[in-house]
């Protein structure tokens, strides 16, 4: 049985309330400050938030998390640390982007060990498809230090390069068996001695919006197909 987490009482400082459907966030009422604001979607226990925000005391950092357990757990961190450059809002990531978060605001997105859905029918639930990248992509300000992404599941990391391309352009690609910030799922990686495959997108200045269709062809073909090799005869066959 786990343990309830204690919150100090003063916790309520570091949330932010969800808000209805078209209301954009004022990031300056929000920090009371004009300072740079970067984003990481699902923080988890807050181990990279407090990590970075510790490191970058003149940013500001928002934190978007769905699940209950794990938002009260950052919380905890974020508030006990007293971390006066970091809020957390809970609610689906999709739905904030759209309606929330104003476009062309952001500093930098940050998104590691995004839930694969390892079967092939939860797929569809993956957090990182076209829809999703273009509105990451109009969030960035021009001034943007991009995109920033670590996964241990190669065939999702390779697939997110591919969707991305037309909204992003690939600046930084590496394989790293350890990061500077501990999570669970990184130390799970490193335990397992699974490589971690990391990288940096910056924003395109133009979108080809009609090579987006064909991005958006390739995502639903990884979603709802088996993978397929063509053999020697041109014949389509499993791998």
């Amino acid at each position: 049985m786990s343990r309830k987490v204690k919150l100090p009482y003063n916790a309520v400082n570091w949330l932010l309330e969800p808000l209805s459907a078209g209301g954009w966030i004022s990031w300056e009422a929000v920090f009371n400050n004009s300072n740079p604001v970067e984003v990481e979607i699902g923080p988890g226990k807050g181990e990279f938030l407090e990590y970075i925000a510790l490191l970058k005391p003149s940013t500001n950092f928002l934190g978007i998390e769905k699940n209950g357990k794990y938002f009260s757990k950052a919380l905890a961190r974020i508030s006990n640390n007293r971390l006066s450059n970091v809020k957390l809002i809970k609610g689906e990531a999709l739905s904030i982007f759209q309606n929330n978060i104003p476009p062309a605001t952001i500093s930098a997105i940050h998104i590691y060990f995004p839930d694969p859905w390892w079967k092939r029918r939860h797929w569809k639930r993956r957090l990182l498809n076209p829809q999703f990248i273009q509105l990451l992509w109009k969030s960035l300000n021009n001034d943007s230090g991009g995109l920033f992404l670590a996964t241990d599941v190669k065939e999702y990391f390779d697939l997110i390069v591919l969707i991305s391309s037309n909204y992003f352009k690939l600046e930084e690609r590496k394989v790293e068996m350890n990061l500077p910030w501990k999570s669970k799922f990184s130390s799970q990686a490193l335990l397992n001695k699974r490589p971690i495959y990391f990288a940096k997108f910056t924003p395109n200045k133009i979108v080809d919006f009609a090579k987006e269709e064909s991005n958006q062809s390739v995502f639903v073909y990884f979603n709802r197909s088996q993978y397929f090799t063509p053999d020697k005869a041109g014949k389509i066959s499993n791998i």
